[in-house]
């Protein structure tokens, strides 16, 4: 296939190999004979896009093209608009653009992308090139990559990564509960304080709650399995948890803002519902399922055993850094984090070393970012905006990244080499291996549900569901009035809720 580089299964040294011998590169600022170079131009939802095309540049010095960045929040829906407003004037839009998974089926259904099919292979088909890709990609990034109109499928989006969802919790909070009966009254083998745990559960000797940093990675896993027994396999069980944590001897007595909470907010747990549900749009109407409905009630019911905090804001982020004393406010067992998660969210240097991460209740996933090329771009700029998407979807891409980064590539043979390397430990994770999760989440990924409309209804729902459960909106017909309401008017679809 044209320009698509081979697939194979290299070992980690290699990753640094090609990482060193790109970064190694200096780009020219000149085109071919000293010529100023071209521009191509570039959206993103967020500035990560710098960082990713800083790669291409390294690797390919000689690049016939500068980048000419744009990168909009799509927070409240600006992103989105901007690209609309772009493509309906067909002129002043971007060449090569990235979009969110939440809409880019928006973008994949529309007329205003171009079929990749015939850069990979001039005489291929879709199914020849799907099934190229798929040898190492990841299927469900495929079909979310994909429009169906009829018998026809074209292939419209690519994506650099996968984004599995795990938990992410405090080792030494955890501990700190249990010395004070967090589990004591478990049904089976009950303990009232870490002293009678760590005979139960047949720590080294050694193991104290003060030195939980040196503990041996199998007295580590020891926790993981104990958090996630704790957690159970579904949400209720999870809520169940949430509520012994909240009612737990360490909280009594404590200001609201000091207590060791599971979670912090509300969309921290979406996410899993989500991935749980129907599509949201079948046969030109929104359909509300079982799942999502029920979600609303559990909102109410779990909302006061969080911090009351927001995703993105301050409670949110001091959560991720509180020390594990008294004092320290916002203290948070627990985050839903996919992949770009821990890197670019959680990871911090106070807290280094104290968080593990477990499966969690239910599978999920949450996010991801593809490449997609304007069909109004000139027939040169689609060439060479498809020379980027290329590179960023390549083996050589794929293992630079996971090696400067440890981010989680959209490469089956890749995650699973570096997956069974104990030698990656990840220090923020007291050595844990986060390949080892991920690479078995990536596995159990379904974007079936996944339609062109998810991101309005996504912001229609959260806003709704968190003044439903603050109490704000005191009646559930009522809430859903609203939402029925506004999902009339920003889709121009009837609404059908559960019967």
């Amino acid at each position: 296939m044209k320009k698509r580089l081979p697939v194979l299964l290299l070992a980690l040294a290699m990753v640094f190999s090609f990482s060193v011998t790109m970064f190694a590169c200096k780009p020219s600022e000149e085109g071919p004979g000293g010529t100023a170079k071209k521009k191509l131009v570039v959206w993103s939802m967020s500035n990560e896009v710098v960082e990713l095309l800083n790669y291409h540049k390294l690797a390919n010095p000689d690049y016939e093209y500068d980048f000419d960045i744009t990168f909009i929040n799509n927070d409240d829906g600006s992103y989105e608009a901007a690209l609309d407003n772009a493509f309906s004037s067909k002129k002043g839009g971007p060449d090569l653009f990235l979009t969110d998974v939440d809409y880019t089926k928006k973008y994949v259904d529309s007329d205003h992308t171009v079929d990749l099919t015939k850069f990979y292979d001039s005489k291929g088909t879709y199914d020849s090139v799907r099934d190229a890709l798929e040898e190492d990609m990841y299927g469900y990034t495929l079909d979310i990559g994909t429009r169906v109109v009829g018998e026809k499928k074209e292939l419209k989006a690519v994506s650099f990564q996968v984004t599995p969802g795990a938990m992410f919790y405090r080792a030494d909070m955890f501990l700190t509960l249990i010395d004070n009966g967090l589990l004591e009254g478990e049904e089976e083998e009950g303990v009232e304080n870490f002293d009678a745990w760590k005979e139960a559960v047949d720590l080294d000797e050694s193991a104290t709650l003060a030195n939980y940093k040196d503990w041996s990675e199998n007295d580590k896993q020891k926790v993981d399995q104990a958090m996630q027994e704790f957690v159970g396999d579904d949400m209720d069980k999870f809520k169940d948890a949430a509520k012994a944590i909240a009612e737990c001897a360490y909280n009594e007595e404590k200001a609201e803002t000091k207590k060791i909470l599971m979670v912090n907010n509300l969309e921290d747990i979406k996410r899993v519902f989500y991935a749980q549900r129907d599509a949201f749009v079948q046969d030109g109407k929104v359909v509300i399922d079982e799942n999502i409905y029920g979600l609303f009630e559990y909102a109410k019911e779990i909302y006061p055993l969080t911090h009351k905090g927001d995703q993105w804001g301050d409670s949110w982020n001091a959560g991720m850094k509180a020390k594990n004393d008294d004092d320290a406010e916002y203290k948070t067992m627990a985050f839903f984090l996919p992949t770009w998660g821990l890197f670019y969210v959680l990871q911090n240097d106070d807290t280094a070393g104290l968080w593990r991460m477990i499966e969690g209740p239910q599978a999920y996933y949450w996010g991801g970012t593809y490449c997609m090329i304007s069909k109004y771009a000139d027939a040169d700029k689609q060439e060479a905006a498809f020379d980027v998407l290329n590179f960023l979807t390549s083996l050589p891409f794929f293992q630079a990244r996971a090696g400067f980064a440890g981010d989680v590539m959209n490469s089956k043979s890749l995650n699973a080499a570096l997956a069974s390397m104990d030698i990656l430990g990840n220090p923020f994770l007291g050595g844990q291996n986060h390949y080892a999760t991920f690479n078995t989440l990536a596995d159990a990924i379904d974007a079936s549900n996944v339609t062109k409309y998810d991101s309005t209804v996504d912001r229609v729902l959260a806003d709704v569901m968190k003044r439903y459960a603050a109490e704000d909106i005191e009646e559930l017909d009522d809430a859903w009035d609203e939402v029925v309401d506004r999902l009339n008017s920003d889709l121009d679809m009837d609404v059908e809720l559960p019967s």
